[in-house]
């Protein structure tokens, strides 16, 4: 779960691969309170490489971007597909968080 501050641009970048469950949720979630922690003005988490999230990485990013929220920050998902952006649907996530086709979208506004 790599993450960098995107060069010249007023966001972060988290890139999360592969699936995000109960097997790495302490790593996620370590990366996400870093991230936060740092107070971006925006914190884009790329979904695109993301294969499947249960809904235990689910709350993680849900408590992250209401710590963020608190901050002054955003959160915002982008490129969720296939069944990560069936359970973000399903669960409703999508109407607390942000949701974009791409970084660049999401990195617009």
């Amino acid at each position: 779960m790599p993450s960098r501050e995107s060069s010249g641009a007023p966001y972060t970048l988290v890139e999360l691969t592969g699936e995000a469950d109960a097997t790495n949720l302490q790593q996620l979630r370590e990366a996400l309170e870093s991230e936060v922690a740092a107070r971006p003005r925006m914190l884009i988490v790329d979904l695109s490489g993301l294969n499947f999230m249960d809904s235990s990485a689910l709350r993680v990013l849900l408590h992250a971007s209401r710590e963020l929220d608190r901050e002054g920050g955003v959160l915002g998902l982008a490129g969720p597909h296939g069944s990560v952006a069936r359970v973000l649907r399903f669960t409703r996530a999508d109407q607390l968080v942000p949701l974009y086709d791409s970084v660049q979208q999401a990195a617009a506004g």
